[in-house]
Order: C-alpha cells, then structure tokens, then sequence
C-alpha cells in the first residue's frame, strides 16, 4: 500500500507543482507560500522548477502529512489529491485547519471516485477499462471515496460545513480525455495483475489509447471524466 501510494502521488507531483506556482502568483509579491512532500527528490525538482520561473517567494521543504511544518499560522491551506491516500483524512482536514489563522481558508480538491467516468453512447471498450481501473482503485486506497464525503471531513475536523463543488471535464473524439485514461489505466495495469484483476479485453495496453480514440470516433462519442470534488471553509 505504501509502496503504491508514492507511486500514485509521484503522478500528481507535477500538477501539485503547478498549483504551487499559481498560490506564487496570487499571494502576489510581498505574500509568500509554502510547499511540503514528503519525498525529498519531489522537494529538488519543485525548487528548481521555481527558480527557473522566477518565483522566490515560495518555499519547499520536506514533511510529512503527520506533521506539517512548524511555522507561523497560514492564511490558508489547501491539499489536493491526499487524502485519499490517508488512514485518517479527518486528523489531515483538522491538521490542515490548526496551521490556519482564524478567518483563514481550508480547502481541498479530491476525485470523485465513486462515481463512474461517462461516455455516450456506450464505449464497451472503455466501460470495462473504466471497472477494472476503479476495482483497483477500490482495493488500493484506504479512501477512495472521500471525495464524496468532504462535507462529513470538514465536519468531522471542528470545522464549519465546507462550501462543495463537483466538475468534470468534457470532449469528444478529439478530446485528450481518452488518451489520459489510457495513461492511467497502464500505469496501474501492475497493481490489477498483482490483484489478479480480469483483463478488459487483451491488455494491449500499449494500443488502448489509439483503439479507444477509434471507436470514439466511430460512434462520434462524448466523454465526461472523472469529476472532481472542492471544499473550502473558514476556520473559525
């Protein structure tokens, strides 16, 4: 599990990077903000990503989400894609809302895991790909489905009922979408076969992509993705 976990987490490393550049540019010049991973190597490339944008107004430092680092109270805090991950996604939210000052933000994003990915008209193709990767997720994440319980999260931490949107990505044959899922369902094809997992089809996962564009593409399908699921609230 653990294994899988910073393997799961390495993927979203370059989009939590992003969301780190963009807290650079809306705390503006005289704000600053701090990152945390608790892989040291993720800590290098986010500094060095930084310096090359011009950013010097954010800090990276190592920790863990047992213990954020030790600093003067936040105007707000925000995770993304963590606590799906976690034993205990409450103590994080009240973690999260400890180094927050009174009046401050917490928010975090989540996927909404529980519910399936769309398209219409029906994809065999993908519908299957989509079962099996979700089975694995299941069996993966100690809470896969916390994106549908960030209310009872925020709650459950001291804070007041959060604010909660869901959206999801949309496109058709053209869309990348397709071509994302194929990512990620062969970047977890290991762990299906590890969870003795049946086979969508014949595993070709090398060619899933281009089959599922091709069948998009012959029934002029559209896809919606994964939603993915916000909560924010003030502190108290």
């Amino acid at each position: 599990m653990r294994h899988w976990a910073r393997d799961a987490r390495a993927r979203h490393r370059l989009r939590r990077r992003r969301r780190n550049h963009a807290s650079g540019e809306a705390v503006g010049a005289t704000g600053c903000v701090l990152g945390f991973d608790s892989e040291p190597r993720a800590i290098e490339v986010a500094r060095a990503r930084a310096l090359v944008a011009g950013y010097r107004n954010i800090e990276f430092v190592v920790a863990s989400d047992n213990a954020f680092p030790d600093r003067p109270l936040f105007d707000a805090a925000i995770g993304r894609y963590i606590l799906h991950h976690l034993a205990d996604p409450v103590a994080t939210v009240r973690r999260a809302a400890e180094a927050v000052r009174p009046s401050g933000v917490v928010a975090f994003q989540e996927p909404a895991s529980h519910i399936n990915d769309q398209t219409l008209p029906t994809i065999d193709l993908y519908a299957k790909s989509e079962q099996r990767l979700k089975a694995a997720i299941r069996a993966m994440l100690p809470h896969f489905d916390v994106g549908g319980r960030l209310v009872a999260c925020f709650e459950g931490a001291g804070l007041p009922t959060p604010h909660v949107i869901c959206e999801a990505l949309a496109g058709g044959p053209d869309s990348p979408l397709w071509r994302l899922f194929a990512m990620a369902y062969r970047s977890m094809l290991p762990h299906m076969v590890r969870l003795n997992l049946s086979p969508a089809d014949d595993d070709d996962s090398d060619t899933l992509a281009d089959r599922l564009v091709a069948a998009a593409a012959a029934v002029r399908a559209q896809i919606i993705a994964k939603p993915q699921s916000c909560a924010w609230a003030i502190r108290p």
